[in-house]
Formats: C-alpha cells, sequence, structure tokens
C-alpha cells in the first residue's frame, strides 16, 4: 500500500507542478493585462486632461464672445431709451398741438361754447396731466357756420381784399376761387 500511496503522492506532484505552471502562465498574463490597463489609464488620463483644457479654454471663448454681445445689447438699449424719451416729447408736443387745435376750433365754431385752459403736460415727468376734452359732440348745430354754408368763414384779410404790403395784390385774387 505504501507504494500505492507513493504513486498517488507522485501523481499527485506532477498535477501540482502542472497547476503552478498554469498559476505562473495566468499570473504572467493578467500582470500583462495590468500593465495595458496602467497604460490605457495614464493615456486616459492625459487625454482627459487635454479635453478639459481644450473645453476651458472653448468655454473662455464663448463667454467672452457672450461678454460682447451683452456690451452690445446695453447700447442698443441705451438708444431705445434715447428713442422712448423722444417719443415721449413727441407725443407731449403733439397733445399740446392738439389741445390747441380743439381750442381753435371751438373759437371760431363754437364762439358760446367755452373753452377749458389745457395745462401743457411736462415730457419729464412720470405722469403728465391730460387736458380736459371739450364737449364737441354740439359743436356742429343749426346755428353753426358750416351748416349754413360749405365754405370756411372769410377771415378779416379775405373780407377787405388789404394785403400788408399795399404793392401786393389783394390776398383774395392770389387764392384759386375754391377757396376764396
Amino acid at each position: 500500500m505504501d507504494a500505492g500511496f507513493a504513486k498517488v503522492d507522485e501523481k499527485f506532484d506532477k498535477v501540482d507542478e502542472r497547476f503552478n505552471k498554469v498559476d505562473d502562465k495566468m499570473d504572467e498574463r493578467f500582470d500583462k493585462v495590468d500593465e495595458r490597463f496602467d497604460k490605457t489609464d495614464t493615456k486616459m488620463d492625459k487625454r482627459f486632461k487635454e479635453a478639459d483644457t481644450k473645453m476651458d479654454a472653448g468655454f473662455a471663448k464663448v463667454d467672452e464672445k457672450f461678454d460682447k454681445v451683452d456690451e452690445r445689447f446695453e447700447k442698443v438699449d441705451k438708444k431705445f431709451d434715447k428713442v422712448d424719451k423722444r417719443f415721449d416729447k413727441t407725443d407731449a408736443k403733439m397733445d399740446r398741438g392738439f389741445t390747441e387745435v380743439r381750442e381753435l376750433f371751438l373759437k371760431f365754431f363754437a364762439p358760446n361754447q367755452k373753452t377749458p385752459k389745457a395745462s401743457n403736460p411736462d415730457p419729464s415727468s412720470t405722469q403728465a396731466s391730460k387736458p380736459s376734452k371739450p364737449d364737441l359732440r354740439n359743436v356742429l348745430d343749426a346755428s353753426s357756420p358750416m351748416e349754413k354754408s360749405t365754405q370756411p368763414p372769410e377771415s378779416p384779410l379775405q373780407q377787405t381784399g388789404s394785403t400788408t404790403n399795399p404793392t401786393e395784390t389783394p390776398l383774395k385774387e392770389k387764392l384759386p376761387e375754391s377757396l376764396v
């Protein structure tokens, strides 16, 4: 039996040698795989750093461009503010003109109706007081000159035919007949 056990031990020793050879080859191969992973990791880290650097530079350029765009928009906003101020002044001027026209209209075509005094709106104030509008609904009644004639009333210069310069021809003669 000892001889049988010796043969079994011998066979186990041979199997152990084979396992050791396979283990060594596997360790060798795993070491090579680890080396490759280390190289890949090193390359990847280097590439990521390069990519980060390029991306940071690219984003910095984009930020600079956006800053320039923001500056341009600020200039445009300032120009719009100037335009808005001009429109405010024009609106106030037009309001004053319309008030004057309304008052003249009432003066010539409705002399019996009182015209309210209009305050001139201040374009710099935020709440400009609007002049009160006279009631124009009953201006053209039966006693109005517009109902009696289709032509506008004559001005004092047209009635007399006189002009400021005696050497000039009278204003009536200068005007076309449709206006006289």
